[in-house]
């Protein structure tokens, strides 16, 4: 009769048994199916310099559901509301264009861009722009996406 090896069995050493424990241990924990990664790329997006020194702020909120992207809520702090929107407007739809969502079966991302402009309180420094701030969250079946982009006010010049 052929000699039977299983991974229980007397002919591993006892050092090999243990390595074959913690990779069976690692490859079950591993998750074989789960959630794709959503991959929310802001670390290089910044507050558009012309809307910064316009003092243009805003806050735009996107609905994202298989392959349609919806705005679906918009506020700025200037009366010309739609030709000063673009300004904030067209770089977060880019910017979103960048990012990976995978598929949910149920329910949907929403996406909020939020552009705040700090006010410094010495007006000798020239206005400068932040990192993007990311977090990812969910409520129910939705995925919420936030993302704070920061600069500074510019000061006028007198």
């Amino acid at each position: 009769m052929a000699p039977r090896f299983s991974w229980c069995s007397r002919e591993y050493s006892g050092a090999v048994r243990v390595l074959w424990c913690l990779l069976a241990f690692c490859l079950r924990s591993y998750p074989q199916s789960g959630e794709p990664k959503i991959v929310v790329k802001v670390e290089d997006f910044r507050y558009p310099r012309i809307a910064a020194l316009a003092s243009i702020e805003g806050e735009f909120t996107y609905v994202v559901t298989g392959s349609e992207r919806r705005l679906v809520s918009h506020q700025s702090n200037v009366s010309e509301q739609r030709e000063k929107e673009s300004v904030l407007e067209k770089p977060a739809a880019k910017n979103l264009d960048t990012w990976t969502l995978p598929h949910l079966d149920r329910g949907h991302y929403e996406v909020r861009y939020r552009f705040v402009l700090l006010r410094e309180p010495a007006c000798e420094s020239p206005s400068r722009t932040f990192p993007a701030e990311k977090s990812v969250s969910r409520s129910g079946d939705d995925v919420i996406v936030d993302v704070l982009v920061k600069a500074t006010r510019q000061c006028a010049q007198y």
